[in-house]
């Protein structure tokens, strides 16, 4: 294995923690071998993260808990990978960095892909719902993702915010239209 040096200098090796991701958002900044390092990181994390929770469900299962468990798996945001220039997170609007996962998983729910947009707001109702506490009053401006519930608009607005890096910005989707506020 053999490291890497980036433009300014910054070493990159396997096993040493890339911690300089950040240093490296500029479109040329990186060259294309280090870019796949990182992405290859990326996927170690993620193939991980699974074998992590097929252990926990084995570990549910082997106690006889499984049946009484749901799971939300989720991520507060999603990463670039020089799609669009740049790498990490927290610049941009892109899709590679709103759409993330959610999964919704247990006994009492079944089997369903929701094809409508969704947002992570709409994790505490989609809760409520499960665990049959009543929300009438709650004033939640999010929809519940229980199977049969109908809460789902396909021209449904979806809301997205936040930057680290640069100006502030505020992003309205709507079916595949998209409206960045800067």
């Amino acid at each position: 294995r053999r490291a890497v040096l980036g433009r300014r200098g910054f070493s990159h090796a396997p096993g040493k923690p890339a911690t300089q991701l950040n240093d490296l958002r500029e479109p040329n900044a990186a060259p294309p071998e280090l870019r796949q390092y990182f992405r290859d990181l990326y996927d170690g994390q993620i193939r991980f993260v699974d074998e992590s929770i097929r252990a926990l469900l084995q570990g549910l299962k082997f106690l006889g808990r499984l049946d009484n468990t749901v799971f939300i798996i989720t991520s507060d945001h999603g990463e670039e990978f020089w799609d669009h220039g740049s790498a990490e997170h927290g610049h941009s609007l892109y899709n590679e960095l709103l759409h993330v996962p959610l999964i919704i998983a247990g006994s009492s729910i079944g089997h369903q892909r929701i094809a409508e947009p969704v947002s992570l707001i709409d994790v505490m109702p989609t809760l409520l719902d499960l665990a049959a506490i009543p929300r009438d009053h709650a004033g939640l401006q999010a929809v519940s993702l229980v199977p049969g519930s109908n809460a789902f608009a396909s021209n449904r607005v979806l809301y997205a915010s936040g930057m680290m890096y640069g100006p502030e910005a505020f992003c309205l989707m709507r079916n595949e239209h998209k409206l960045i506020y800067r």
